[in-house]
């Protein structure tokens, strides 16, 4: 780009110059696709993998024995919290 500014003919310049800007325009284009897909991807999969930790969470609740539910800190609250927490800080 810079050899540009060495061209002595002003119609090579300004020929050389919209080359290089549109190849610029879409260097830059084909770079912020790029990102938006792969955050998509990386989004589509964290979801995945949260999905997959709650029916986990969950399953490993409900093979629980029956006296498990009878401690306080174990509640119907505090396990629908555990479960919708635990799993979403794995996301992060």
């Amino acid at each position: 780009m810079y050899a540009v500014f060495n061209v002595s003919d002003v119609r090579e310049q300004e020929r050389l110059t919209r080359k290089y800007a549109i190849m610029a325009f879409f260097l830059g284009l084909t770079s912020g696709l790029t990102q938006f897909l792969t955050n998509l991807c990386f989004a589509k999969s964290g979801e995945a993998l949260t999905m997959r930790m709650r029916k986990l969470t969950f399953s490993a609740i409900l093979r629980q024995e029956i006296d498990y539910f009878d401690d306080d800190s174990n509640s119907m609250g505090a396990l629908v919290t555990r479960l919708s927490s635990d799993a979403s800080a794995i996301k992060v």
